[in-house]
Formats: C-alpha cells, structure tokens, sequence
C-alpha cells in the first residue's frame, strides 16, 4: 500500500515537471519570436528611412565626398580666366560655367592710403581742357596772361597759383619788390612774373593751356580756368572762318588768274 502510494505520488511530480517545462518552452519559444519580429521591423523602418533620405538628396543633386574633393581641385588649381566646368551628374550640374576664379593663393591687396585715394578720385573728375601750346610771339598766349592777371584777386590766390606752376621765390619776389617799392599796378607784376614762368618753360609739356587751366583749377580759380576755355572755343571757332575765308579768296583768286590767261572763260 505504501509503495503504490509513492509510484502515484512520484507519477505526479514527474507528469508535474514536464508540463512546467513545456510551459517554460512555449513562453520563451514566444517571447523570442516577440523579440525577433520587434527587431525585423525596426531593422525595415531604418533600412527604408535611409532609403528615403538618399533618394531624396540624390533628387536635390547634392555632392558626394568625391564630387565636392574634385571640384575644390579644380577651383584651386583652375586659372583666373573664364572656363568650363564639366562635372559629374551628382553635382550641382552637368555644366557650370566658371568665371574669374579667384586665386586663394595670391595675395592680399594693398591697402590704398587717403592721398593715393583723394588723387584717384581727382583724376576721375578732372575736367577736360583744351590743349593749345603757348608761346610768348602766340596772340592767344598773351591774351590768356593778361586776363589771368587781371582777374586774380587776392594774395592768397596768386602764391597758390605760383606754387601750383612751380615758380620758385627766386622769380616772383624781386618783381613783387619792384610792385611794393614803386608802386607798380599790381596786375603788371603779375603779368610780368607769369613770361618769365612762360619763357622758362617754352618747348615742355608745362607750356600748355591745359596744364594752366588745371594749375588755375587747383588754385580755385575755376572761374579762370572757365574763361579761358571759352576764350580758346572763340578763338578757333574765328582761326576756322579765317582760314575758310581765305581758302575761298586763293580759290577765286586761282579762277581769275586761269580766266584771264585762257581768252574762251
């Protein structure tokens, strides 16, 4: 009796264990399949976003690391001139046309100083003046001498003119003693003081009516230099009559001469 009750009994542990362990299986058989389909899909949806994103930068045309090292060759090595670019499809396109590539190896500009820059802007503004050659025996000349005389007011004005046309003191201080001690009309001082810068200076580039017009100009004594612009548009403008004038008189002349000597005019 005792011995079948300890079969029965161990019948039933024994039947007892194996059905725990088969439950232990069929959680565990369950919890990995749970955990693999969890990394199956997050494996697709990261798969797929990167999918997505190389779709989507390929459709913007952007780089790749070999695209972009070849280009930043060619821009440090490309002359500055106007060229063409021929890149790959993954660039920013087929063709680009490159102008002037800047040179990132030259060097940096130098810096330009405020006379250097208020001597350009001069230059830029500078008026146009007429160029006539001036010579003490040229009626125009003397013209030109004596209105600038005449019209320069005060002391200041001059001593900036005579700087301007580089006449030294050695030339304009014994005429301006001679104006002081005898009383010279201030006009024939001046006069006397620009022929001799005038004979100094005849056959150079200096004796011209535009470096005088300038000098005046940069005396502000712009009204001056106006003046003698004008003068010299008068004084052309009469020269072409004069000379039209006188080319249509040798003409007449020439047809008179020929009809007097052939008796059929």
């Amino acid at each position: 009796m005792s011995n079948t009750a300890s079969c029965t009994i161990y019948v039933a542990v024994e039947i007892n264990a194996r059905a725990e362990a088969s439950a232990n299986i069929d959680r565990g058989t369950v919890d990995g399949g749970l955990a693999a389909s969890i990394f199956v899909g997050v494996l697709i949806v990261v798969v797929g976003m990167k999918f997505i994103r190389k779709r989507s930068q390929s459709g913007r045309g952007t780089m790749t690391g070999t695209s972009a090292s070849e280009n930043t060759a060619f821009i440090r090595t490309a002359p500055a001139s106007k060229a063409t670019l021929n890149t790959s499809s993954n660039s920013l396109s087929s063709q680009v046309e490159v102008d002037a590539v800047p040179d990132v190896r030259m060097k940096a500009p130098e810096l330009v100083t405020g006379s250097q820059l208020e001597a350009l802007l001069q230059l830029a503004h500078r008026r146009a003046y007429p160029s006539h050659v001036l010579t003490l025996d040229d009626l125009f000349t003397k013209q030109c001498i004596t209105y600038i005389a005449t019209n320069i007011g005060g002391e200041a004005n001059r001593r900036d003119l005579f700087r301007e046309l580089n006449i030294i003191p050695a030339v304009y201080e014994p005429e301006e003693e001679k104006w002081l001690r005898d009383k010279h009309n201030y006009p024939d001082f001046k006069y006397t003081v620009l022929r001799t810068w005038l004979f100094q200076n005849t056959g150079t580039e200096v004796a011209d009516l535009a470096h005088l017009c300038r000098c005046l100009e940069r005396s502000n004594l712009t009204v001056i230099s106006d003046a003698l612009t004008s003068m010299h548009f008068a004084y052309a403008t009469r020269s072409q009559a004069a000379g039209s004038a006188s080319s249509e008189r040798g003409q007449m002349d020439t047809a008179s001469k020929a009809s007097q000597l052939d008796p059929s005019v």
